[in-house]
């Protein structure tokens, strides 16, 4: 079931915001972060809706970003692609348009999403699914997913996928009270269900992850969970070689392969997107200069310039909307 503080009924919501780290506490009973590494403003929606302990969210974002967290307790969730602008990374594995990704209970999140991305998640009880799936079919679907987190499926299977929760979604768009019969609801919940276990059933195995992939993808997230656990420090990335006895090449071709950027120009984000959140939660009479230096950035034009690239706007513009708000 989901926690006590999620909703549960079929209320439609639609939520815009121009800031990575709000876009993501903008879904309800998750607990993640976002980390903007796509250059320029960013924009996102949410649309979300709760059927009992089935969730449902169409997530639209601009900008590539690294999405860290824990979906509520007990759940299994899908992802379901329906545009892909370019590469992105699951668990440090390719993610394509003809693939769903899945983790479940107590698995974290770990998704390096595309420039552009519009996907619907699905978020439902492991335990119920799993019940449904022997009664229904005597299929287990937590036995079937042990150790699997993409599900490739073919052009045609994935088009019906696609088309039934997009075609969801742009309807309450336009009548968003169309959910509210009991009824409806529960036709709307079993209709998603089946298509979980057809895809599931319809699957190919997953793709072998070459060894060396594997390997960078648990050195990109040893030195990005370094780098998370010492947040206002000015690490270099011979900081990190020494921390964790990892060559300068190893961590290079890591952070390029999982994460789609070098060393160097993450460990500039991670504190870019940290004075960020800094100066969105700022008290009235801080100073730019001043939380700048508490994030490790010493010259304020050089901090300006790179913050204004990666976020397009200076950062005094983001701490006096916070005084506004």
């Amino acid at each position: 079931m989901p926690p006590s503080n999620a909703r549960t009924t079929a209320g439609f919501r639609s939520l815009f915001c121009e800031d990575a780290d709000e876009h993501a506490r903008n879904l309800s009973a998750w607990e993640q972060t976002y980390e903007q590494l796509g250059h320029g403003p960013f924009t996102g929606r949410l649309d979300e809706i709760w059927l009992a302990d089935l969730q449902l969210f169409r997530e639209r974002t601009n900008q590539g970003v690294l999405q860290t967290g824990l979906s509520w307790p007990g759940a299994r969730t899908f992802g379901v692609p329906l545009a892909v602008g370019g590469p992105g990374t699951f668990l440090g594995k390719p993610v394509t348009a003809t693939t769903l990704v899945t983790f479940g209970p107590g698995q974290e999140l770990y998704l390096r999403t595309p420039p552009m991305l519009d996907v619907i998640g699905i978020s439902v009880s492991a335990a119920g699914l799993q019940t449904l799936g022997l009664q229904a079919e005597g299929f287990d679907p937590e036995t079937f997913l042990t150790g699997r987190s993409l599900l490739p499926l073919t052009a045609t299977v994935m088009r019906g996928v696609q088309g039934y929760l997009r075609q969801l979604f742009e309807l309450l768009e336009q009548n968003p009270q169309a959910l509210s019969p009991a009824a409806v609801q529960r036709q709307v919940k079993d209709a998603v269900l089946e298509l979980l276990l057809n895809a599931m059933r319809a699957a190919d195995a997953e793709p072998t992850v070459a060894a060396g992939s594997a390997a960078h993808y648990a050195a990109a997230r040893l030195a990005r969970d370094y780098i998370a656990a010492h947040p206002t420090e000015p690490l270099t990335v011979l900081d990190l070689c020494r921390a964790l006895h990892l060559s300068r090449r190893t961590l290079q071709s890591s952070f390029q392969d999982v994460l789609g950027v070098s060393p160097h120009q993450y460990l500039r984000a991670a504190r870019l997107n940290g004075l960020r959140r800094a100066l969105r939660s700022a008290a009235r009479g801080a100073s730019v200069l001043s939380l700048a230096a508490d994030w490790g950035f010493w010259h304020p034009s050089s901090c300006a310039a790179e913050y204004r690239k990666l976020f397009g706007e200076l950062p005094s513009t983001t701490l006096r909307r916070r005084y506004l708000s």
